[in-house]
């Protein structure tokens, strides 16, 4: 009696806190201690009642795995191929998207963990196809879900963590400086419990600042930041691809500050981590701001052997869009030009267009392209620009 009852007592608090796998076990076992002591005081309908239980949440359990795979493809396509740069790309997204879709129709169940699963896949799916305003309206749909359901999810916040690293992300696009203190305040909260979350929480939270900074253009308090963050993290363990972002994000800085050697190092950093490891968007990034650097150490002779190297390896993966193009093109006529000012007025047009093209504006806010191009024009330190 006192074991039927600790099962029940397990089931209760099971369901209570949506662990269906956890009700699942206690429900087999129960359903086998019932077996072995030939089902006392137990009618066929309970017995069928207590089966079909176990059965509805296999099935739940089920669907929220199906969506986890399709949130796993999604990253997987976005890890390889970065962001949608073309419709070709746009359309190759849909057969995600509609399965997706009958999965969510065709559930016939609310939880958290389903519902969860469901927002998370449309929200990076809109971020991932160029659309950072739907992306951060289904976000913070979801923050409202996370709101409502603390006690389901306080013991492993990773989840919360990458939500408001998806919502941060949203507004840094969008260039809404003026909701990122929110949101990184709520990071900051986040109880952690230390270990890796707390890691990465605290990687994150220099990330977003920084980013934050930039927009603002506030490159002193920016450079203060990086220092702290440089001495914070240099002996710890970071996800490559999350380094990676970071070590570009410092390189632009740098960049703007004219530290060239610095912006280099950091640059050469992404561009020597594993391809396995890191976005095709950081790799892409890191190769047209590391042609940029050599433009301003002027190292000609280098940069004509290495426009051709990089343009050969984009077009052999197929990683040669617009913004590649148009910067490719401009550099190796700078160095065959003596009108570098009719050069720099053509590539800011250029790039004042690709401004208006949904696919490139994210490729296009991580790095200052038409402030360089007018620095370079007006004699301005950059710095002074962005300020």
């Amino acid at each position: 009696e006192l074991c039927f009852s600790e099962i029940e007592k397990a089931k209760r608090l099971a369901l209570e806190h949506e662990k269906f796998n956890f009700y699942i076990l206690f429900g087999r076992l129960e359903l086998q201690f019932l077996t072995n002591l030939e089902f006392p005081g137990l009618d066929e309908s309970a017995l069928i009642e207590k089966q079909e239980k176990i059965n509805e949440l296999l099935y739940q359990e089920l669907t929220v795995n199906k969506h986890s795979s399709l949130y796993e493809l999604l990253s997987y396509r976005y890890q390889k191929q970065g962001n949608v740069r073309s419709d070709k790309d746009a359309a190759m997204l849909n057969d995600l998207l509609l399965e997706e879709y009958q999965i969510s129709a065709n559930k016939g169940f609310n939880s958290f963990e389903s519902d969860k699963s469901h927002l998370h896949f449309q929200s990076n799916y809109f971020l991932i196809s160029g659309s950072p305003d739907q992306s951060l309206q289904i976000f913070e749909e979801l923050n409202g879900l996370f709101q409502k359901n603390q006690s389901l999810w306080s013991d492993t916040p990773l989840d919360y963590i990458y939500l408001l690293h998806g919502i941060l992300t949203n507004l840094y696009y969008m260039g809404r400086s003026e909701e990122l203190s929110y949101f990184l305040n709520e990071l900051q909260q986040i109880s952690s419990g230390g270990g890796s979350a707390q890691l990465l929480k605290e990687h994150l939270y220099y990330f977003h600042k920084i980013g934050f900074l930039l927009n603002a253009g506030d490159i002193p308090a920016a450079l203060i930041l990086a220092k702290d963050y440089e001495k914070e993290f240099s002996a710890k363990i970071i996800a490559p691809n999350s380094s990676a972002a970071m070590h570009f994000r410092l390189a632009v800085l740098y960049f703007i500050e004219r530290n060239f050697n610095a912006s280099l190092k950091l640059v050469n950093t992404v561009l020597n981590t594993s391809g396995k490891y890191i976005s095709a968007q950081f790799y892409t990034l890191g190769r047209l701001l590391h042609l940029l650097i050599h433009l301003e150490l002027e190292n000609y002779d280098y940069l004509q052997y290495e426009i051709k190297s990089v343009e050969r390896k984009l077009k052999n993966a197929k990683k040669l869009f617009e913004l590649e193009k148009i910067t490719l093109q401009f550099l190796k006529k700078m160095l065959n030009s003596t009108d570098q000012k009719k050069l720099l007025q053509d590539f800011d047009k250029s790039i004042a267009v690709l401004e208006e093209n949904d696919f490139e504006t994210q490729l296009l806010a991580q790095f200052p392209f038409r402030m360089w191009s007018k620095s370079r024009l007006s004699q301005v330190p950059l710095a002074t620009i962005v300020n």
